[in-house]
């Protein structure tokens, strides 16, 4: 996963995308999302 940083940064910003909209939806739904 590191050495694909730098190689595919679009598959970077999906994840942290991805990360955020889990945190956002752990908040809102944090018994759902586990």
């Amino acid at each position: 996963m590191i050495e694909n940083r730098k190689a595919n940064p679009t598959i970077v910003i999906v994840i942290k995308i991805c990360l955020a909209l889990g945190i956002e939806l752990n908040t809102i739904y944090p018994n759902e999302n586990l």
